[in-house]
């Protein structure tokens, strides 16, 4: 039966956790590395294999991007993290 003294350490427990995952997102952001940050860079929508334009609203090809983040290339191919990187498919693997 869950009692006060219950509900309490539960809420204690979830907030802890949620201060976590915003202070991950917060520093993500800042360091621009990582899954959890906000990209808010419109320079960074470039491909850096072939320099297209990569659209601001984007298309997850996988569950990864739909995830995380990030674009796959339409005009090379290459797959781009969120923070404009190249994603070296042979490391991720």
């Amino acid at each position: 039966m869950i009692n006060d003294a219950n509900a309490i350490y539960v809420l204690g427990i979830l907030l802890l956790f949620g201060l976590i995952g915003l202070i991950m997102a917060i520093r993500s952001t800042l360091t621009r590395r990582g899954g959890w940050g906000l990209n808010f860079d419109k320079a960074t929508y470039v491909c850096p294999t072939c320099k297209e334009q990569l659209p601001v609203i984007r298309k997850p090809s996988s569950i990864k991007q739909l995830l995380w983040g990030g674009w796959t290339c339409k005009n090379c191919g290459a797959e781009v993290s969120k923070w404009g990187e190249l994603i070296n498919e042979e490391t991720t693997t």
